[in-house]
């Protein structure tokens, strides 16, 4: 991603994918990475800096986070106002930029360009007592909170959240109504139900995986 401004800044991204089921198991591994590149100074010796990554169901986000925002931004747009957002985008669109460029541009943060399963999305429909609750908190459906609010339990279908999707709205400080309600994976061996249900997806392992 170069930066739209006369700065000879650019970040490059990285991102790896490997997945495989078998008989009795599967296991599934993504990570991101991005490296800052100035090319007024040599590059040599730059690392690449791992943002998130999902391993077995195994989540790393500590890198994504307000600060990392921040910095990215300041390196690209040369600095983080809130002159230079409204010339830009929001910290939301600017991380959605940044995935978008290494493949992850399902509306969901589900699915790679590929179409091959990112991990773990909470589905609160699949739990009653979750649905339930965020009806009551009368959260749009959409996860918007300008969004209409549910007026029918059984029609009311809150929208699933991956883990992805979760870690760039809370780094760009733009969690929703439901997605603020996000649940992280079960221990392993729990039940399918907690991840897709059959409208979802083509099958569901064990884990709550898509494949």
């Amino acid at each position: 991603v170069w930066s739209p401004f006369a700065i000879p800044h650019a970040i490059k991204l990285y991102h790896s994918w490997y997945g495989k089921v078998g008989w009795s198991y599967s296991t599934l591994n993504t990570d991101y990475h991005y490296m800052l590149v100035d090319f007024e100074d040599s590059d040599e010796g730059s690392k690449y800096v791992q943002l998130c990554s999902f391993d077995d169901d195994v989540i790393k986000t500590s890198n994504l986070n307000k600060t990392a925002v921040a910095k990215l931004r300041k390196f690209l747009y040369g600095g983080n106002t809130k002159k230079i957002k409204q010339q830009t985008c929001s910290d939301k669109d600017f991380l959605l930029l940044l995935f978008g460029s290494m493949g992850s541009t399902d509306e969901h943060l589900e699915d790679d360009a590929k179409d091959a399963c990112l991990g773990w999305t909470w589905v609160p429909s699949n739990d009653d007592d979750t649905k339930e609750k965020l009806f009551n908190l009368k959260a749009p459906e959409d996860d918007d909170e300008n969004g209409v609010p549910p007026t029918t339990l059984d029609k009311y279908y809150p929208r699933r959240c991956s883990w992805l999707r979760y870690a760039i709205l809370k780094a760009a400080d733009a969690l929703g109504p439901i997605s603020k309600h996000y649940q992280p994976p079960p221990e392993k061996k729990a039940s399918p139900a907690r991840g897709y249900d059959d409208s979802d997806s083509g099958g569901y392992s064990s884990d709550g995986y898509q494949w």
